[in-house]
C-alpha cells in the first residue's frame, strides 16, 4: 500500500495528537507550567519551550516486535493539535542509556541507527515539520535526527534530541533545525 517509511509517518502523526489527548491524570494543570518535566530546543535559534503534559513512554512492545520510546510535550493545553513537540524512537534491542538514536546509518562507537527515530514540531497554525531517515535521501532530505537518553528510570525519562525537520517529504519543502533539544518527561 504505501512505502514502509511513509507508514512510520502515518502513524507518527496519528498518535501523536492521541498521546498528548489521552493523559491518565492532570500531571500539569492547565496554565501550570511546571517546569520538573519539560522539552526545551532551539528552533532555528529561537528558544522554545513546552511545559505542559511533558509525557513519554518507554520500551512498550509495538506489533512488529521493536521496543518503542513516544515522547514530547505542549505549549498550551487549549490544542492538542498545534504548539506540540514530539520525538519516537522504535529499536529492536531495548532502548537504554548511552546509545544516541540516528536515523542514518553509522559505524560511530555509541551510535544506533534505530528502526525509527524522528522529532517532530507542530506550529501554532496546525502545521507539522518531521525529520525524515536516510531511507528517504532520493528526496533531497537531511537525515540527522540524534535522540539519546541520559536517565531511564520508572517515575522519569531524561535526554537531548536534535534534527532537521521539513514539512514535506521534499528537500526543497519549507524546513527548520531542531538544536540543543533536552528533554525531561513523567514516564506514563
Amino acid at each position: 500500500m504505501y512505502p514502509k517509511h511513509l507508514r512510520y509517518l502515518f502513524i507518527a502523526l496519528i498518535v501523536t495528537p492521541l498521546f498528548f489527548a489521552c493523559k491518565k491524570d492532570n500531571v500539569n494543570p492547565p496554565g501550570s507550567g511546571n517546569s520538573d518535566y519539560y522539552v526545551k530546543f532551539s528552533l532555528d535559534g529561537t528558544q522554545m519551550s513546552f511545559l505542559l503534559i511533558a509525557e513519554g513512554n518507554m520500551n512498550v512492545v509495538d506489533a512488529s516486535g521493536k521496543n518503542t520510546f513516544t515522547g514530547g510535550g505542549l505549549k498550551s493545553t487549549a490544542s492538542t493539535s498545534s504548539n506540540i513537540a514530539a520525538m519516537i524512537v522504535s529499536s529492536v534491542p531495548q532502548i537504554r542509556t548511552g546509545i544516541t538514536y540516528v536515523n542514518y546509518a553509522t559505524s560511530t562507537a555509541g551510535f544506533e541507527r534505530a528502526a525509527y527515530s524522528t522529532v517532530s514540531f507542530t506550529d501554532p497554525s496546525g502545521v507539522t515539520f518531521v525529520s525524515w531517515g536516510d531511507e528517504n535521501k532520493s528526496f533531497g532530505v537531511i537525515s540527522d535526527t540524534k535522540i539519546a537518553f541520559s536517565e531511564i528510570t520508572t517515575t522519569n525519562l531524561r535526554g537531548t534530541f536534535s534534527g532537521t525537520i521539513y514539512k514535506s517529504l521534499s528537500g526543497t519543502s519549507e524546513k527548520h533545525i531542531m538544536a540543543a533539544g533536552e528533554f525531561n518527561l513523567k514516564r506514563r
